[in-house]
């Protein structure tokens, strides 16, 4: 399942960072595995930015509430570099 190119080296370094799998172990491949998956198979007609930003906000203030500070901050931190990629220049928000 490992052909999807762009793909590959974002997927395995999510699954090291917030799952703490190795690239050996039977959960890192079902993890990359459904990951991928989801990413290349899975067919969305619209996304409600609204409600993506109010879970990822909720996730921050879940690691806030929980004494995970750094997580919170580097999670609001990824998620603005994401949102700021190459990828999404020519893409508009409904």
């Amino acid at each position: 399942m490992s052909n999807s190119g762009k793909f590959d080296d974002l997927t395995k370094q999510l699954i090291t960072h917030l799952l703490g799998f190795k690239e050996d172990e039977e959960n890192f491949i079902r993890s990359e595995q459904f990951v991928l998956s989801n990413l290349l198979y899975h067919h969305c007609l619209a996304v409600n930015s609204h409600a993506v930003r109010r879970s990822i906000d909720g996730l921050a203030l879940k690691f806030t509430i929980h004494g995970q500070h750094q997580r919170a901050s580097r999670l609001k931190d990824l998620t603005q570099k994401f949102v700021a990629s190459p990828i999404f220049k020519d893409h508009h928000e409904a």
